[in-house]
């Protein structure tokens, strides 16, 4: 426990050096526990970064600066304490980025045997709700889904959808 509450403080502290040395493209970045995720430390306790950018270009400027100049320590203390990680591109499909802050529920899925469009009208009920924010991968490098929903509360989706429902505690920004 004292080296998991150790890690996380490393990981705030990062976040934290990040926001105020901000490289190019970077908007804001959030931390959150979860469990459950099969791609990320066998689906136990673990924590998940998301950085928000102006666009893809900007992972370059985000990925330099993260191991340079004032973040460097920081960065490298945290990769020193990490076991392993996974990682994904998503852009968002629907609803409101500033709602993952709200969010207390990850729920991950594919699509179905239906066309994108019959798919994103089934599920627009969902997505548009309130404090909702739904994302669509850009590139897979893990084995996570390819659409991953954030909200306050547990989405029921469709009878044909099968998800994967991971708790989430935002932890940074506090």
């Amino acid at each position: 426990a004292a080296d998991r509450a150790h890690y996380e403080r490393s990981l705030i502290d990062f976040h934290k050096i990040l926001a105020k040395y901000a490289p190019a493209g970077f908007r804001s970045s959030l931390l959150f526990r979860t469990e459950n995720c099969p791609w990320i430390a066998a689906g136990g306790p673990a924590y998940e970064d998301w950085y928000v950018l102006d666009n893809s270009a900007a992972l370059d400027a985000i990925s330099d600066a993260a191991i340079s100049g004032p973040r460097k320590a920081s960065h490298d203390q945290i990769a020193s304490l990490a076991a392993s990680g996974a990682a994904g591109l998503y852009r968002l499909k629907s609803g409101d980025q500033e709602a993952m802050r709200l969010a207390r529920h990850a729920t991950w899925f594919s699509k179905p045997a239906l066309t994108y469009d019959a798919f994103f009208n089934q599920l627009r009920p969902i997505t548009n709700a309130s404090g909702a924010a739904f994302w669509l991968r850009q590139m897979a490098l893990s084995a996570a889904p390819e659409f991953c929903l954030r909200t306050p509360e547990k989405p029921q989706l469709p009878p044909d959808v099968t998800a994967l429902h991971c708790p989430i505690q935002v932890v940074y920004p506090s």
